[in-house]
């Protein structure tokens, strides 16, 4: 898939936070789902919304994050 350079300077942009990957990902098909996804499980709260929203998602590597926290283990 060609990617224009203006979308991968938004993806690059986009992936400095946990919240702006997912969002992100969540809202362009296009995204690198692997990379959004390193990013965003940097975060308990992102790691575990990451799983829950975006199709493609590794659900182990988001619950290996989530996990950490019985709060997000239980959801």
């Amino acid at each position: 898939m060609n990617k224009s350079k203006e979308f991968l300077a938004k993806q690059e942009e986009a992936c400095k936070y946990s919240g702006d990957a997912y969002l992100f990902a969540l809202e362009n098909k296009q995204a690198d789902i692997e990379k959004c996804q390193e990013v965003a499980c940097k975060n308990l709260y992102w790691a575990y919304q990451f799983a829950r929203d975006i199709k493609d998602a590794d659900i182990e590597k988001c619950q290996e994050v989530s996990c950490k926290d019985s709060e997000f283990a239980y959801f």
